[in-house]
């Protein structure tokens, strides 16, 4: 990857603290949008369907920005896992640039992270198994179930989630579709209703999931109401809620990050909704 591109992607990014709390504000914007379309499917099956196609165009480029982002965050604050992913790079080409990128001012979590790729599954399992060793990372999330509470779900008390049984197939359809729509202007496969909003769950589920494993599990800051809250796209089409940077009373940690100037993490706030 050229120093320009990672320096552009650097300053697009912020910091890569922030690389869950980004993952949400990108994919609600592609969620809020085709909501516009939904309603053409009966008048406009066309247009409806270039709607969805690029809709999972953006859903692919929210999940591997966001695997490269956290990739990236785990190696700045883990030197034992930045040594490990500098480990898997033995190319000769890669090891003859790093010179001449770090004198071009990478740093070294940004040389590693210039090496993988995120733009399939297999390729997302890959580069984080090296964190889960020896399951593996994907095998790790089969596993892998928190208690949490779901603003758009109307129950009391806590959930208890897990990934369901298809989202490995959801994902790598995800991938396999972005490839075929972005690179075959010819494609005729269509994505009916159904299967688009069984995509856009496993979208927007499997980062909010991977953010409570270790070991990329936030830290809650000192008196805050630490509830894993996880947000569905229900929740994105939704305007009665905000994102905050300060804990008033009323406001209920996220656990989605930090925030670029203060290290303070995010809240939000539920006017209409009592979170018990």
């Amino acid at each position: 990857m050229r120093v320009d591109l990672l320096k552009q992607q650097k300053l697009h990014r912020g910091d890569s603290r922030r690389f869950l709390t980004n993952f949400l504000s990108n994919l609600s914007t592609y969620a809020r949008t085709m909501r516009i379309a939904i309603p053409l499917a009966e008048e406009k099956p066309d247009i409806l369907q270039t709607a969805i196609r690029s809709y999972i165009i953006g859903i692919a480029a929210c999940l591997e920005t966001y695997f490269r982002d956290l990739y990236l965050h785990t190696l700045e604050r883990d030197p034992a896992l930045l040594e490990t992913a500098l480990e898997q790079i033995k190319e000769k080409e890669a090891l003859a640039a790093l010179y001449r990128n770090l004198s071009d001012g990478m740093s070294f979590p940004e040389f590693a992270m210039s090496r993988a790729t995120f733009q399939s599954a297999a390729e997302i399992d890959q580069h984080y198994s090296i964190f889960f060793k020896p399951r593996g990372f994907l095998d790790s999330l089969d596993e892998f179930e928190f208690l949490s509470l779901i603003p758009s779900v109307p129950r009391k008390g806590l959930a208890r989630l897990r990934l369901s049984a298809g989202w490995r197939k959801d994902l790598a359809r995800i991938f396999n579709l972005r490839h075929e729509f972005a690179h075959d202007a010819n494609s005729k496969s269509k994505v009916e209703t159904q299967e688009m909003r069984s995509l856009e769950t496993t979208a927007v589920l499997l980062p909010q999931v991977t953010a409570h494993l270790e070991p990329f599990k936030p830290t809650p800051p000192k008196g805050a109401n630490a509830v894993p809250i996880i947000l569905l796209i229900a929740d994105f089409v939704s305007e009665d809620w905000i994102v905050s940077d300060s804990p008033p009373d009323d406001r209920v940690y996220i656990g989605t990050g930090t925030t670029h100037d203060n290290d303070a993490p995010f809240f939000f706030t539920v006017p209409s909704r009592k979170v018990e």
